[in-house]
């Protein structure tokens, strides 16, 4: 099953399944949005700010820091 149909499904189940703490739900969310062989702390990204939220439920400063980070997703703006 890919991550795309996994992660929706996974996040439906948490919240509704059973009782889980907030700080546990993003543990999840990193584990399974975070491409580890994505990540690059050597890459170099510009200073401008244009928010995109990660599927980590984390605001990055750009999107060169989020693939920079090895995330799969984000979605413009900060995250809420």
């Amino acid at each position: 099953m890919s991550r795309v149909i996994l992660f929706p499904c996974l996040l439906i189940c948490l919240t509704s399944c059973v009782k889980v703490d907030e700080s546990d739900l993003i543990d999840v969310l990193q584990r399974i949005c975070i491409d580890e062989d994505e990540i690059d702390e050597q890459a170099v990204c510009i200073e401008i700010y244009e928010p995109v939220c990660g599927c980590n439920a984390k605001t990055y400063s750009n999107t060169c820091y989020a693939k920079r980070a090895g995330l799969i997703s984000w979605k413009d703006g900060e995250c809420i």
